[in-house]
């Protein structure tokens, strides 16, 4: 097997979520790229993992890079885990993967636990379609920036929040207009875990009483601004649809609004049938 790097997700709490694969994968690799080693040591000691690892992380990725990418070249199998769940999702993982397919080594997924996936799948918010924003802003005016972005987004969104940023991330939440349904994990599948669920403007002291461990966020989209974006929608089809057909009608739209062209077409098809 050619030299070849897996991206293997570790659990992000309970380390008896880690797959059967991922196990085996540290197993036959020979080398481990760990973002905290000493943090992956107690993993690797419940599952018998005696593969030597070496230190990849924000603060050494200049001088990491390269020695895994010998070790690549060297026909070695590497594989990279963060300090929890799935890596390359806000960590510094990204460097590594974009440095090793461009250089045309394999990159092999080992998919398994991703604290936003798992707060979605049990927040009760539309999954239909979303976003993950990665770590809330910590800034002033990052976080309003935020803030204005929430009361646009027609879907749920999901952030992760550092409990030292807790308090002024609350103060957002609070401020926003539309009132959004607010679901908050915290310290997800570990002993304290805890799930919260609310309104952003009644939410924010049942968050604040326990300030500790890690934050996940899901915020609910603002519908009446998806009813209104439709309405446009539908509206300019109309016009539009005085010259074109209604399949090019909603390919032209599905461009300008950045909509799949069947939801366009379903949004033109209803509202034409309605009338």
């Amino acid at each position: 097997m050619p030299g070849t790097l897996f991206i293997v997700a570790t659990p992000i709490g309970n380390l008896g979520d880690f797959s059967p694969r991922g196990v085996e994968t540290l197993q036959s690799v020979h080398t481990i790229a760990a973002e905290d080693p000493a943090q992956s040591a107690v993993l690797l000691r419940k599952y018998n993992i005696k593969t030597a690892m070496i230190r990849y992380n924000e603060g050494n990725k200049e001088s990491a890079v390269p020695r895994i990418m010998g070790l690549l070249k060297a026909g070695h199998l590497v594989a990279y885990i963060s300090e929890a769940g799935t890596p390359c999702i806000s960590d510094p993982g990204l460097n590594l993967v974009r440095q090793a397919a461009e250089e045309g080594y394999p990159v092999v997924p080992v998919p398994g636990p991703t604290a936003a996936m798992a707060l979605l799948s049990v927040s009760g918010l539309p999954t239909d379609r979303f976003i993950f924003m990665g770590f809330a802003p910590k800034k002033e005016g990052e976080l309003a920036r935020f803030r204005e972005f929430l009361e646009s987004w027609p879907y749920t969104a999901v952030c992760y929040v550092s409990p030292h940023h807790m308090k002024e991330f609350v103060a957002m939440l609070e401020s926003l207009c539309h009132n959004p349904g607010i679901v908050v994990g915290r310290e997800l599948t570990k002993l304290h875990e805890e799930i919260i669920r609310g309104r952003a403007h009644e939410i924010g002291p049942r968050i604040l009483s326990n300030v500790r461990g890690e934050f996940t966020v899901a915020i609910a989209g603002n519908r009446e601004e998806r009813e209104t974006n439709e309405a446009l929608i539908v509206s300019k089809g109309e016009e539009l649809m005085k010259k074109f057909s209604l399949k090019d009608t909603a390919s032209i739209l599905s461009v300008i609004y950045d909509l799949t062209k069947n939801r366009v077409y379903d949004m033109l098809l209803k509202s034409r049938e309605g009338k």
